[in-house]
């Protein structure tokens, strides 16, 4: 699936429209419910001339641009603690996560989450630190 907030993003630049959005979002899931070929919603706005390829690229530079800033914040959080005698225990658990995803450097890999997990960990690591 697209990223969730594609839709929100291209709306709140003026790409967009509501009902456009959820009529890309139930077209991408009747292809996926199915069995066609998956299609992002930056394609179908594409294919259906609601974006043109500039626009879908603006709405990505949004959405990356915010997952960096996640990925950034969590990770000066974690490198200013990682070796404090107390660490905390959603360090644990966020070490544990990526391990089963079977990444290793926490600092490097962090990224490769999806963004709705680098929002649950975000929240516990600025609320708590």
């Amino acid at each position: 699936m697209s990223w969730p907030r594609f839709g929100t993003v291209a709306i709140k630049l003026g790409f967009a429209s509501f009902a456009q959005v959820k009529e890309a979002l139930i077209e991408q899931l009747n292809n996926d419910v199915e069995a066609r070929q998956h299609k992002t919603i930056g394609e179908i706005f594409i294919e259906k001339g609601w974006m043109k390829h500039r626009e879908v690229r603006k709405v990505m530079d949004v959405i990356l641009s915010d997952k960096n800033e996640l990925v950034k914040e969590i990770t000066r959080i974690y490198k200013e603690n990682k070796n404090s005698y107390e660490r905390p225990d959603y360090f644990i658990e966020l070490e544990e996560e990526l391990k089963e995803h079977g990444y290793e450097n926490i600092e490097m890999d962090i990224v490769k989450l999806p963004e709705r997990r680098l929002r649950y960990w975000h929240g516990l690591f600025t609320h708590y630190s």
